[in-house]
């Protein structure tokens, strides 16, 4: 019988989180005109999604062009 609670380690919620924050990562650089350090490397410990490299690589373009910057 189902109790209403659902067990989910924290791992997994990270895997989630991780999945949806590419997207607000890239769109709040772009956004803002800079990326944060810890973001930057959240960003490139996702790039076994091919989203996540289009994304980076982007991203990667705007700062050698100078339009974008990796702050702490």
């Amino acid at each position: 019988m189902f109790s209403g609670r659902i067990d989910i380690s924290k791992v997994e919620v990270g895997k989630m989180f991780k999945s949806v924050s590419v997207e607000r990562i890239f769109a709040s650089a772009w956004e803002k005109g800079y990326i944060c350090q810890e973001d930057w490397e959240i960003l490139l410990s996702n790039l076994a999604d091919e989203n996540a490299q289009i994304l980076a690589s982007r991203l990667m373009h705007a700062i050698r062009r100078g339009r974008l910057k990796i702050v702490d």
